[in-house]
């Protein structure tokens, strides 16, 4: 699970969480220059609004499977 609020008002732009990951929980909110975030299809759960306030987050790819 990733959780609290690790990336808040960083400079990171790019997030790709790592195959195994089954929840997220907040951990990227206030990430002002995150754009994009590919989640794996072991991510099943995600609470309290993980992207909140991420306003340049333009793309989430969801994996197909």
């Amino acid at each position: 699970m990733t959780t609290g609020y690790g990336y808040s008002q960083s400079t990171i732009t790019k997030v790709v969480i790592s195959e195994g990951i089954e929840e997220i929980d907040g951990s990227f909110q206030c990430s002002w220059a995150l754009k994009e975030v590919v989640m794996p299809d072991t991510v099943t759960t995600i609470k309290n609004t993980p992207f909140y306030y991420c306003k340049s987050l333009t793309d989430i790819n969801i994996s197909k499977n």
